[in-house]
């Protein structure tokens, strides 16, 4: 097991990932080091009964997660929230966080491989807090291998099973991720700005346009994780072992939650390592293994409601990237990129059907 660090200096390496900590800044109001280990020292103490003993990791992106063993020796995952207001899409509200913490418990008692909840949303600095126990089973996956896909869509699929009795009483929770009233949701961070960058574009603009225009969904609603990929996931033995970002549940149609998962599957943004976006054929390949795990087949409608749910989810990775490298041209984009697989999906998905 590797050692403890220190919770400033843990806190004072990842504040120094970022140009500009913006989480941290929005959770804590503060990038001083220091003062964001006091805070968190005095949250564990009062609410916890256990002082910090040292640091397993820490990272922010939509939030702030600490990875922290306290003094009584139990390891937990602390994960601060920003205020709701910065993004009100986003699962950072008082309902929504306890919505997640009540199928957390219900999961875990069915032995499914997820954190347990240990305490529901409490106030930390500006934005409220949620404690896990940190899962540290199992070890990184490839999404491109077959049997790890299977492995996922299994996961995917017991999930959304394992919360389909309590289904009702989740509530707070919302479908994030295809507004009704403009063609994405507010960006994920503030890394990405898109109407600053929006001039050059267009080209992906039009093809989220004809991907929402034929993103017609029907069906009960299922909830399900929405954000169920390689970087959340842990394996042995060809099985999910530990599941992680729980605050990504969501209410959706099964077509919807099968296009967005088949889209970034097999991406990890802890890695930069070639292969993080997938292939066209890996997308179908993902589809094809829901409906053999399932036991079930999806129409022809439903088939280009899901295309067109990849295709889509990935227009709005591509305005991520494309908002970090505006001045990238469009046949610039490599294969391995969001631009170059939407590319690839629009004229495999939108163009066939």
């Amino acid at each position: 097991m590797a050692r403890l660090l220190e919770p400033t200096e843990a806190i004072r390496a990842h504040l120094a990932r970022w140009e500009t900590p913006y989480p941290d800044l929005a959770v804590f109001g503060s990038a001083d080091p220091d003062r964001i280990a006091e805070q968190v020292d005095s949250f564990c103490t009062v609410n916890l009964g256990s002082r910090i003993a040292g640091y397993v990791f820490c990272t922010a992106s939509q939030g702030v997660t600490h990875g922290i063993e306290l003094t009584n020796g139990e390891r937990v995952l602390l994960k601060i929230h920003q205020p709701q207001e910065l993004n009100p899409e986003r699962h950072s509200g008082r309902a929504a966080l306890i919505s997640v913490h009540r199928a957390l418990e219900h999961l875990h008692r069915q032995g499914f491989p997820c954190p347990r909840p240990l305490l529901g949303p409490t106030p930390l600095g500006l934005g409220l807090a949620t404690v896990q126990t940190l899962l540290e089973t199992g070890e990184r996956g490839d999404g491109f291998r077959p049997a790890c896909r299977r492995a996922i869509v299994s996961g995917l699929i017991e999930g959304i099973e394992g919360l389909a009795p309590i289904r009702n009483e989740l509530t707070g929770l919302q479908f994030f991720f295809q507004p009704a009233d403009r063609l994405y949701p507010t960006p994920h961070s503030q890394l990405f700005d898109f109407a600053a960058t929006a001039s050059t574009a267009g080209w992906i603009d039009a093809i989220a346009q004809r991907a929402r225009a034929a993103s017609v969904h029907t069906g009960e609603a299922v909830v399900g994780h929405a954000d169920w990929r390689i970087e959340h996931l842990r394996f042995e033995n060809d099985r999910v072992s530990a599941s992680y970002d729980w605050e990504s549940i969501s209410p959706m149609a099964e077509t919807q939650l099968v296009g967005l998962t088949a889209s970034h599957f097999t991406t990890d943004w802890t890695s930069y390592a070639p292969g993080r976006v997938p292939t066209v054929e890996a997308v179908e390949a993902f589809v094809a293994d829901y409906e053999s795990l399932r036991g079930m087949s999806f129409s022809r409608a439903e088939h280009t409601a899901i295309r067109a749910m990849a295709t889509y989810a990935t227009a709005y990775g591509s305005r991520c990237q494309h908002a970090l490298a505006p001045e990238t041209r469009e046949g610039e984009w490599p294969e391995d990129s969001w631009p170059g697989l939407l590319r690839a999906l629009a004229g495999t998905f939108l163009d066939a059907d």
